[in-house]
């Protein structure tokens, strides 16, 4: 009888040192779609003359090293962090370019520090035994992220690495964490999709529908062959390169003049779950490299597509790819007003809140009545959509309010009304 692949159990655990199991390997399970990692060899046919027949005499292995992909629907889980980790070469919450705007431990951006994990794969065999391929010194090369309407967010690492064994027992003293059972992320739960200009300022092209974003991401790591090994020795870094694949509705031109302009931008793409699990992928600097408006035939919306090209930072301290996450919590409201007092903000962080909860607004005006406004929202709600319902229910006759991610802009109407004081509490 065959192995059925459902039978697949595959487990990661980091390596202190590339190419070995830690004396107790706590492995994180995986939930994935699919895999073919595999030992990729090096063979040279013997050149020996002679002897009997006209038959080569030897096949010699002379090297070879891991490869392969490992798929999956994008959920928040420790394996896969740990997976984001080495592709990022940092680790979550550290600051090596001590870029000023990242506090805590939930950011991670691209930086140098390799690091290598050990997979292994069980499976089960007819009889109810087990055998095991643990795969050594893997670093992830590249990573696809893709967001279609209706599906699943789906994505693949693919690695490179040093050697293989096969054994018919687990390691000594190895342990598993089960992986956790968090609902896989989808399209219809991403927050926000943000085009910026250089400056960092929100660009208003809302009327655009996005129909697919594709990430394509490769670290163009390069495996180090050296005598006295079988497969590579180590890996080191090579440029982080990428392409973001676009397509959506035509509506206007903005992308096809920022593409004839070649105008810098950013993007920043939030995705969750729904209780609450958050990533947000910020790419500071990218530029437009293609871009296609074509009608392809009769009763159908015309597509703009094409490709973004990630660039590397710009200034010392800066990065190519940051990648936030978020748990479900409660939302705080932070407000201001303007120094001329023509204006003020209300900005909401945290969340997605973890309770049922009614955002209390009063806007103290001179020589202006502003009625209290108070907006309910729901748990699981993000900071946007609780910002846009601020927004809707503070437009009032002598007030103006919008909301733009997760801030919203208040102005008052006339030129000698100020607005004094602005407070939001959330109950």
């Amino acid at each position: 009888m065959p192995v059925s692949s459902d039978s697949l159990r595959l487990a990661i655990v980091p390596e202190a040192v590339v190419g070995q199991l830690p004396p107790t390997p706590d492995f994180d399970l995986l939930r994935v779609t699919s895999e073919n990692l595999a030992f990729n060899a090096t063979t040279t046919v013997s050149n020996e003359l002679g002897g009997e027949g006209r038959g080569s005499a030897d096949l010699i292995l002379t090297g070879g090293q891991n490869g392969g992909d490992i798929a999956f629907e994008l959920h928040k889980e420790p394996g896969f962090e740990t997976l984001l980790e080495a592709f990022q070469g940092n680790h979550w919450g550290a600051n090596p370019a001590s870029v000023s705007s990242l506090t805590g431990g939930d950011f991670l951006y691209t930086w140098d520090d390799m690091q290598t994990v050990a997979a292994e794969a069980r499976w089960t065999q007819p009889d109810d035994s087990h055998t095991y391929q643990r795969y050594y010194g893997l670093t992830p090369n590249t990573l696809t992220l893709t967001i279609t309407p209706n599906q699943p967010i789906t994505g693949s690492f693919g690695f490179i690495g040093t050697t293989v064994e096969s054994d018919d027992a687990e390691a000594a003293g190895a342990s598993y964490t089960p992986a956790p059972a968090t609902p896989v992320m989808t399209a219809p739960y991403v927050t926000a999709i943000t085009l910026t200009d250089a400056d960092g300022v929100v660009l208003d092209v809302n009327t655009y529908c996005f129909t697919s974003l594709t990430f394509n991401l490769n670290n163009n790591d390069r495996g180090i062959s050296c005598i006295g090994y079988l497969g590579i020795k180590e890996t080191v870094f090579g440029q982080l390169e990428g392409t973001i694949a676009y397509s959506v509705q035509y509506s206007n031109d903005f992308l096809l003049q920022a593409y004839l302009d070649q105008v810098e931008l950013g993007l920043v793409v939030e995705m969750r779950d729904t209780p609450g699990n958050t990533y947000k992928w910020t790419f500071p600097r990218i530029k437009v490299q293609s871009c296609t408006i074509a009608a392809g035939g009769k009763n159908q919306e015309v597509p703009v597509t094409g490709n973004f090209v990630i660039l590397k930072a710009a200034t010392t301290g800066y990065y190519p790819l940051l990648i936030e996450r978020g748990v479900p919590g409660p939302v705080t409201a932070g407000h201001t007003v303007a120094a001329d007092q023509h204006s003020a903000t209300i900005t909401f962080s945290g969340g997605p809140s973890d309770a049922d909860g009614t955002v209390n607004v009063t806007v103290t005006a001179t020589g202006s009545t502003i009625a209290p406004v108070s907006v309910p929202f729901a748990e699981a709600d993000d900071k946007y959509t609780i910002a846009k319902a601020v927004a809707k229910a503070l437009n009032q006759t002598n007030l103006l309010a919008t909301a733009s991610r997760e801030t919203v802009n208040l102005g008052i109407a006339g030129t000698t009304t100020l607005i004094t004081a602005v407070t939001a509490t959330i109950t």
